[in-house]
């Protein structure tokens, strides 16, 4: 547990260590990026089967459709009817088994396209990307992304929608959307964000959303009878739950901390709401479908596409305070992230199985996928 409490640790050390080396901005933010790519790729790349809670199914999916004696008779653009997985990553993972008949290259290959995308993502709204990749892995949004690698790849096209989004270039964003939804289906939720850019940022339009997120919350098992849910494995599970969903309670907590920390700030310091509208919108969704995650856990997958949003809001807030005061939110907040990170790792590790970290085994000629998990 030391070595992944050190290893998120060191992006903090990362920037620290560059910021007061290199003067040059421009110069400084390359070669953060550099090394903060490096590390992420390094570390969650290579990482073993047992690493993330399904690392070892995505592998044991790829092995397996590489082995068919019936691989190779499909073209790449071949797509299964039968099989679960979304059109879009059949041909991933089709191309990718023309290409190499290494079953891990699925790991290392969506690894290395989540560590670029983030990275790029992040460079986008900061000059400081240490420690906005440091916010991002230990609120453990992007850790969850190189677990949940369809999804991931769906959250990094939206990553370049959203500057999109942002420019008003609606139909590039609806075409990266749609395309975003062939990795995973759960990409539909943004088609519905530049509704948001329509609504005026106030407070009366966002009680009237949390009133509409409560009612949603107290009908929610109408609504899912109504709209056919009634069969997924996602509400039998549901049904079948007896424990309190903590994880989605401390989301809850965590996101309500930091949006109470921006409205103070943004009155503190007279901050035009409207510079950062959408993030705003986005943030404020978030906290509306966590909420309905109380009632129905697998909603969480929505509110993963948010996350970075709401992070990025809050950093944005916090770096428009000068001097000491800016130093006492962000050390704060630092230190807020990372006690919950390593009380999950102390308390429920099996919620992302971080640890006991390994290197996975390239000279060991079969692997174990049955982890339990």
């Amino acid at each position: 547990m030391v070595i992944v409490i050190g290893y998120y640790c060191s992006f903090l050390l990362v920037g620290y260590i560059l910021y007061s080396l290199i003067r040059s901005v421009k110069q400084r933010v390359t070669i953060e990026s550099i090394v903060c790519f490096l590390l992420l790729f390094s570390f969650f790349g290579f990482r073993d089967l047992p690493i993330l809670n399904d690392t070892a199914h995505y592998y044991d999916h790829f092995r397996h459709l590489i082995k068919y004696d019936s691989f190779f008779k499909h073209p790449f653009y071949y797509i299964n009817p039968h099989e679960r997985f979304e059109p879009a990553f059949q041909i991933f993972e089709r191309i990718l088994g023309y290409l190499t008949s290494e079953p891990y290259s699925i790991i290392m290959i969506s690894a290395l396209v989540i560590s670029f995308m983030s990275i790029w993502f992040i460079n986008k709204f900061t000059h400081h990307v240490a420690l906005y990749t440091f916010f991002l892995l230990t609120s453990l949004c992007l850790t969850a992304m190189y677990s949940s690698i369809r999804q991931s790849f769906a959250m990094c096209i939206f990553f370049i929608a959203f500057t999109y989004l942002l420019n008003k270039k609606w139909l590039g964003y609806y075409l990266l959307i749609i395309a975003a939804m062939f990795f995973h289906s759960s990409a539909f939720i943004l088609l519905f964000l530049p509704i948001l850019d329509k609504i005026e940022l106030n407070k009366k339009n966002v009680i009237l959303t949390f009133c509409v997120s409560f009612v949603v919350f107290i009908f929610l098992d109408t609504l899912l009878e109504v709209i056919g849910t009634t069969d997924s494995v996602y509400y039998q599970i549901q049904m079948k739950r007896e424990t309190i969903p903590l994880a989605v309670i401390l989301d809850l907590l965590t996101i309500v901390l930091f949006l109470i920390l921006c409205v103070h700030i943004r009155r503190q310091y007279n901050i035009d709401k409207n510079d950062c509208k959408l993030l705003w919108w986005t943030s404020i969704l978030n906290l509306s479908v966590i909420m309905c995650s109380l009632r129905f856990i697998a909603l969480v997958r929505f509110a993963k596409y948010f996350f970075p949003i709401t992070i990025i809001l809050l950093l944005s807030h916090i770096f428009t305070v000068e001097g000491r005061e800016r130093n006492k939110y962000l050390y704060c907040m630092i230190f807020f992230i990372l006690l919950r990170f390593v009380s999950i790792l102390l308390l429920k590790n099996e919620w992302y199985h971080l640890y006991p970290y390994r290197l996975f085994d390239f000279n060991e000629l079969y692997h174990n996928t049955n982890t339990g998990y």
